[in-house]
């Protein structure tokens, strides 16, 4: 089998925000340009929605001591349960929301503890 080398790659130029596209347009541009980036924006819309419609799409409460512990998967619990009685399913939709809200926070405190030092 033989490995062809490619050399002469041109690299590619940024997109410029012509008057007409602005600046979103040209990120949207970039985007659609780059699969891996496009896939980690489809994917932090889903996490964006799953947490919003958290109410919605779990169907207990997560904290709530209801059923009966250790349950395997079902079609009344999709993951079962855990020790103590409670939705596995509804704790993962519901654990979301403190994903992404740290997921946007712990950057801010990163930075504010690199200032102090």
């Amino acid at each position: 089998m033989a490995v062809r080398v490619v050399t002469d790659v041109a690299p590619m130029e940024p997109p410029r925000a012509s008057s007409r596209t602005g600046v979103l347009g040209a990120v949207g541009l970039a985007l659609l340009r780059n699969r891996k980036a496009l896939f980690g924006v489809a994917m932090l819309v889903l996490f964006a929605l799953v947490a919003l419609l958290a109410p919605v799409i779990a169907p207990y409460d997560p904290h709530a001591l209801q059923f009966d512990p250790i349950l395997g998967p079902s079609a009344r619990h999709l993951l079962g349960t855990t020790s103590f009685g409670q939705d596995i399913f509804s704790q993962l939709v519901w654990s979301t929301r403190q994903s992404l809200v740290l997921a946007l926070i712990e950057p801010r405190i990163v930075e504010r503890h690199r200032e102090r030092a």
